[in-house]
Parts: structure tokens; C-alpha cells; sequence
């Protein structure tokens, strides 16, 4: 990939790499970590393979959660701590860091344990291996997970038009069912 298809790609993820350019961070990060949209934004960073871009989102979040803790209820916190905490568990696994997964792994389970679900737990197992047959000198190749720069050329740039597709299509407001819709309207019985 040359270097101005890479400029424009880090342009293009500016948005959710860079909270601390919002305008109303509390207010920018409630909307983003809401239903539907909280979906998106894992998606969006696994998806493109932005992984380092999403830890980046995930430690930014966390320094606006603390920035502007007057302005964030105890309820909110908590729901988005539970959340980032799960997808910084997801980057480091799929960014290969599975020292770092293994602590945050650690850490989740002291704050949150029911949080313990068997997926994880599985998934903890299976980096556990990897890390000991690593430290054995054992070939690790074929586990590593694929990272963005792997990707056929114009695949990226095709995954990232598909989540901001994804993303106009999420932020629409409703439309009013149509009579093509085949709706039809039911009478009110009096």
C-alpha cells in the first residue's frame, strides 16, 4: 500500500481513533457506546482490522470517563467500563498480545466475574497454549491472527466503505411504512 492510500485510510479513521476531538466528549461517547451503535464500533475496529486504532478508542474512552466523571453517572460507567473491557480483551487477541490479554484477563475477572462466560474461558485456554508453546520455542506461525497490513490490496479500503455503509444506514432516522411495504392499516374497533 503506498503512503497516500495509508494517509487517507488514517483520515478516514480519524473519527473513532480521536474522541478527544469531539466537541462534547460525554455526550459524543454516550452516543457512540448506545444500542445500536455500540455493536458498530467493535465491529468497525475488528472488521478493518484497526486493532491498535480501536485500543487507542478503548484508552481514550477511559481517559473521558475519568476527565469527565462529573458528567457520567455511576450507572453509565459501569455499563461502558464492561463494555470497553470486553473489547480491549477481544483487540488484544486479535493484535496477538496475549501477555496483555492474559492480565486484562486477570483484571476482568477480579472487577467482573460474572463476566466469566465459557467463550472466554475457552479462549483463555487456547492462548494460554499458544503463549507456552511460544516460550518452548515451538512454531507459532500458523496461530498468529491476521493483521491489517495482511490484507489483499483494496481489501481494507473495501471493508471500511461496508461499516460506513453500515453506519449511514444505522443513523437514519425511521421511514413511515409505505403503502408498497405491503402494511396494511388495521382499523381501531370501537
Amino acid at each position: 500500500m503506498d503512503s497516500k492510500s495509508q494517509i487517507s485510510l488514517q483520515e478516514q479513521i480519524e473519527p473513532f481513533s480521536r474522541p478527544e476531538r469531539w466537541s462534547n466528549p460525554p455526550a459524543a461517547l454516550r452516543e457512540l457506546l448506545s444500542y445500536p451503535k455500540i455493536n458498530f464500533v467493535s465491529q468497525y475496529f475488528t472488521r478493518t482490522r484497526t486493532f491498535e486504532a480501536g485500543l487507542d478508542f478503548v484508552n481514550f474512552c477511559y481517559d473521558i470517563m475519568w476527565q469527565y466523571s462529573h458528567e457520567i453517572s455511576i450507572n453509565e460507567a459501569a455499563f461502558w467500563d464492561r463494555y470497553l473491557t470486553g473489547l480491549r480483551l477481544v483487540l488484544y487477541d486479535r493484535l496477538n498480545l496475549w501477555p496483555e490479554y492474559i492480565d486484562a484477563y486477570a483484571d476482568m475477572l477480579a472487577r467482573y466475574p460474572d463476566m466469566d462466560v465459557a467463550v472466554r474461558r475457552q479462549r483463555l485456554e487456547i492462548i494460554t497454549r499458544k503463549l507456552e508453546k511460544h516460550g518452548a520455542g515451538g512454531k507459532i506461525g500458523n496461530m498468529l491472527r491476521q493483521q491489517a497490513h495482511e490484507l489483499a490490496p483494496g481489501e481494507r479500503e473495501q471493508r471500511y466503505q461496508e461499516m460506513m455503509r453500515l453506519f449511514a444506514r444505522m443513523c437514519r432516522p425511521p421511514r413511515e411504512p409505505e403503502a408498497t411495504d405491503g402494511i396494511v392499516p388495521v382499523k381501531k374497533r370501537d
